[in-house]
């Protein structure tokens, strides 16, 4: 057989925000049979996390399915109950117990390869495409003033909690409403608890960048 090229879309069940946990679907149409002992080997791009316990499933594959990662590279394996698909069938995958990056962006390609029992290569996409995570949520969000009278100079304290922590060499944009006065004194700041290490501060028009 010559393993050959498809096209994969590549989805996620649930959140795409950083952080969350949740299921990566795999769709496409097999081009060659593909027989009951075939493994279909899905590489997640850096920053997914599929160390945990992982599942797998699916609506279009038969026999009992299970998912095991190497880093990662995580391969699908059929068990009992398993039929050879035919060229033209519907495959869908589904992988559940993956991370999303931490990070919000593009998270680059998945590939898929669908190998034999011996790692012969039967049809792979190199480049399934890719997903974009959103930015994950704070909690516990507050800012507090010193002093609230109108036209007092007051310190802010920002208090929140970071689902996917802050990163050395992150930042920290507090966004001012209209009306306070960002610009007239020269902003400083300190560190109070949960971060190591300093902070300095850069204002510009009413972003606060820590």
């Amino acid at each position: 057989v010559t393993c050959v090229g498809v096209s994969a879309s590549v989805a996620l069940t649930g959140s795409a925000q950083a952080g969350e946990i949740g299921s990566v679907n795999i769709s496409y149409t097999a081009a060659n049979t593909i027989p009951v002992d075939a493994k279909f080997k899905i590489t997640f791009p850096s920053g997914f996390d599929v160390s945990g316990s992982l599942t797998a499933s699916s609506s279009a594959v038969s026999g009992a399915l299970s998912a095991s990662a190497s880093g990662q590279l995580v391969t699908v394996s059929r068990g009992s109950g398993a039929s050879a698909l035919s060229a033209g069938d519907a495959v869908h995958l589904v992988i559940g117990g993956v991370r999303n990056p931490r990070v919000a962006g593009s998270a680059g390609d998945f590939v898929l390869e669908v190998a034999s029992a011996s790692d012969t290569c039967i049809e792979e996409d190199e480049s399934a495409g890719a997903i974009a995570i959103t930015p994950g949520n704070l909690t516990v969000a507050s800012l507090s003033l010193s002093d609230a009278r109108v036209g007092a100079q007051a310190v802010s304290t920002v208090r929140f909690t970071a689902t996917n922590g802050v990163p050395a060499g992150g930042m920290i944009l507090v966004v001012y409403p209209a009306g306070f006065d960002l610009a007239s004194s020269s902003p400083s700041a300190s560190i109070v608890s949960g971060l190591v290490g300093s902070l300095s501060a850069a204002v510009s028009g009413q972003t606060l960048t820590l």
